[in-house]
């Protein structure tokens, strides 16, 4: 869970606001370490992205 705001910084308006953002994703796991650990840095990138995809619908989604 995650709690997310969006604030005009103008004068502080609310634009969006989520106090129970949940971000869930299956990834596939590895018992190579090796394999693991050359991996990690676009397995965050790919995380990263996916995060942020899902924030930004949740974002889109409460303007409607």
């Amino acid at each position: 869970m995650l709690r997310r705001a969006l604030n005009w910084w103008h004068d502080g308006t609310v634009l969006y606001k989520n106090d129970a953002f949940a971000w869930r994703e299956q990834y596939q796991s590895t018992e190579d370490f090796a394999g693991f650990v050359q991996e990690d840095g676009d397995a965050v990138r790919r995380m990263s992205k996916d995060f942020a995809e899902a924030l930004v619908s949740d974002m889109l989604e409460s303007f409607r």
